[in-house]
């Protein structure tokens, strides 16, 4: 069975610094030519990580840039290894994104959940960046 979205890169690394928030980019890609193709990403930190945009739709054959932003963080978050994201994808008969009832009303095998090192999960691999410098006063 093919599937209905490809998603890349298959983990996430994300540097890590304390007081600074840290981007990077995952990349959805639609691999119908037929259909439309909702979307909706989630994550186990919601307070720790804004995901722009979590939710949305992608015309036959087009791809979606997602946002990850680590917030900044008062302690060393690399010891938080148990953040896990999950991409959730179906075919959007109407051809508009899919709102909350919508999602609740699908099938569950109408709903394709991405594995990505644990079940249905995309893994976090947080990475250390040296502090910046410290400016004089």
């Amino acid at each position: 069975m093919s599937t209905l979205v490809t998603v890349k890169p298959d983990e996430i690394k994300l540097p890590t610094t304390l007081h600074q928030s840290v981007t990077t980019i995952l990349r959805l890609d639609n691999n119908s030519k037929k259909h439309s193709v909702a979307y909706k990403i989630k994550t186990t930190a919601p307070r720790k990580y804004l995901v722009r945009p979590s939710s949305g739709l992608m015309g036959p054959g087009e791809s979606a840039d997602i946002q990850i932003i680590l917030q900044p963080q008062a302690t060393d978050p690399s010891n938080d290894q148990h953040d896990r994201f999950l991409v959730q994808s179906a075919v959007s008969k109407s051809g508009r994104p899919l709102d909350r009832e919508d999602w609740g009303k699908l099938d569950k095998a109408d709903i394709e959940n991405r594995r990505f090192g644990l079940p249905s999960k995309l893994r976090l691999m947080p990475v250390m960046l040296p502090p910046l410098p410290q400016r004089a006063l």
